[in-house]
């Protein structure tokens, strides 16, 4: 029993050492290499023949055959162990055509008549899809890309011609031309996946196109905020001769009607003032009247005012009210015979609320806006805010003025 365990153990060995002996002609190894080991095999048959044609084997014997197997065993497998290991660091073609199915770009090369020499997996796998073949012609894979029968192709600023596969992928390709060992000319052709740049570009794009929108509206913007200004300072010149020539023909009525309200140098002071602005020489009166001025400047034309509120003493509103109370005070003596204004104010969710009357007579038909309440209502709109004249059953101007911060 011990005796056939060693002879199965030697057969082992020859199995292994055959098993060398091959990998090593595969390999192309040197002759004399592998002619030491087919040298061993033979010296291995003989051991084993030896040894079963021995009818009376010894202790030593065996245990000296055991030996002997385990050696050649060892000695096998050692030498299978490094053939494998040489075999995995030697570049051959199929450890090329390994390296490049690993790639995650498509890559193959085709002769000068475009017979495909050399071609990876996924290029195969893109063949597919464009063309419903694997690649075996470059010319059969560049005609499906052309004529963009399951491929979209697109473009990118700055960048060559994309092509979009059926799965959404976008992939770039390149070629390049180069000599060969034998002097025949090669063509390369990669695919690169860009995906990820091409989905970059669409939202960048995207945004320009935002940008260029926003832009266009804040040029739009500007150009109302433009003429808006000049709307307004042409609206607060048109006010100002308004009420000036207003309050300047009452003044000088006044005067003729005898008033003896003011002494004669006042007289004389507000009688030149009035020349002034009728004949156009404005310079004293250019700088934009304070809320005193104004109640100073209705009460020399015979209008007092009684106030319930307090008036804004900055921003738009300010200006919008006291131009309001200035325009009131002209048409209350010019139409309504009247000599007193009441005026109540109110601030409610940072908007002013202003009502006017006065102690004249009422208007006897609807009010018809002429150039100085047609010109408030228009500096009013612009503010934001809005104005109602009611006539019945007095006369009661209500105004809506938002409270804007001072810019």
């Amino acid at each position: 029993m011990v005796s056939e365990i060693a002879v199965i153990l030697f057969f082992i060995s020859m199995i292994l050492e055959i098993a060398y002996v091959f990998s090593q002609i595969t390999n192309e190894e040197p002759v004399w290499k592998w002619a030491e080991d087919v040298a061993v095999l033979f010296l291995m048959i003989l051991l084993v023949s030896g040894f079963l044609i021995q009818e009376n084997k010894k202790e030593w014997l065996i245990i000296g055959f055991y030996l002997l197997g385990f050696l050649a065993m060892i000695y096998a497998i050692w030498g299978l162990y490094r053939q494998k290991k040489k075999r995995s660091q030697i570049l051959n073609e199929n450890s090329i055509r390994q390296a490049m199915d690993q790639l995650p770009c498509g890559v193959c090369f085709s002769d000068e008549n475009g017979r495909i020499l050399l071609c990876n997996l996924q290029m195969h796998e893109l063949c597919q899809m464009a063309a419903g073949d694997y690649l075996q012609h470059l010319g059969f894979f560049i005609e499906a890309l052309e004529k963009e029968t399951t491929v979209r192709k697109i473009f990118l600023p700055e960048e060559q011609e994309l092509y979009q596969f059926s799965d959404g992928r976008v992939w770039k390709f390149q070629w390049y031309n180069f000599l060969g060992s034998d002097g025949k000319n090669i063509t390369e052709m990669a695919a690169v996946d860009v995906t990820n740049l091409y989905e970059n570009a669409r939202e960048l794009q995207r945004e320009n196109e935002n940008l260029m929108e926003v832009n266009r509206k804040l040029r739009s913007m500007y150009e109302r905020i433009s003429d808006s200004v000049r709307e307004q300072e042409t609206l607060a010149m048109k006010r100002k001769i308004h009420d000036d020539f207003g309050s300047s023909l009452l003044y000088i009525r006044k005067l003729l009607a005898g008033s003896r309200e003011m002494e004669i140098p006042e007289q004389l002071k507000g009688l030149k003032k009035a020349v002034n602005i009728m004949l156009g020489s404005m310079e004293e009166t250019r700088e934009e009247e304070t809320f005193p001025e104004i109640l100073e400047k209705i009460s020399r034309l015979g209008v007092k005012a009684d106030i319930d509120g307090d008036i804004p003493d900055r921003g738009i509103a300010c200006t919008v009210i006291r131009n309001s109370i200035l325009e009131c005070a002209t048409n209350c003596l010019r139409h309504a015979k009247g000599n007193r204004l009441h005026i109540q104010i109110r601030k409610e969710n940072e908007e002013y609320h202003v009502q006017i009357r006065n102690n004249g007579i009422p208007p006897a038909k609807k009010i018809q806006e002429g150039t100085g309440l047609s010109a408030l209502r228009q500096s009013v709109v612009i503010a934001g805010g809005t104005m109602k004249l009611l006539w019945q059953p007095e006369f009661v101007m209500k105004l809506t003025i938002p409270d804007e911060p001072v810019k």
